[in-house]
């Protein structure tokens, strides 16, 4: 999946990445959904990767998520940030714990 120069807004779900999705999100508006970019499974062993680059999240009830909330430890989403304005969100990250949200600082980049 690719997705640039776009914007989403007044969505439930902006965004989401499901069973097995590699995707590369750049240059994107995320504003005033209940979720922006999420990318999520509840399938084993079939998780999302998905890169956010250069976008604004802004005014959404969660901006960007990683995982369903599963308990175990399959890794149910990945998303990756860098370059990104993320604001004014009621959460503006959520990683659970079968999900991972990684930026260029993280040492598994």
């Amino acid at each position: 999946m690719t997705i640039t120069n776009s914007s989403f807004s007044g969505n439930d779900n902006a965004v989401e990445a499901h069973e097995n999705v590699r995707g590369a999100i750049t240059d994107t508006v995320f504003a005033g959904n209940v979720v922006g970019p999420a990318a999520r499974t509840a399938g084993d062993y079939m998780a999302p990767d998905v890169n956010l680059e250069r976008c604004t999240i802004s005014q959404n009830f969660v901006g960007v998520v990683a995982g369903i909330g599963f308990a175990g430890q399959i890794n149910r989403g990945v998303v990756r940030i860098a370059h990104n304005l993320i604001t004014g969100n009621s959460t503006g990250v959520l990683e659970y714990s079968d999900g991972k949200i990684m930026t260029m600082t993280s040492a598994a980049w």
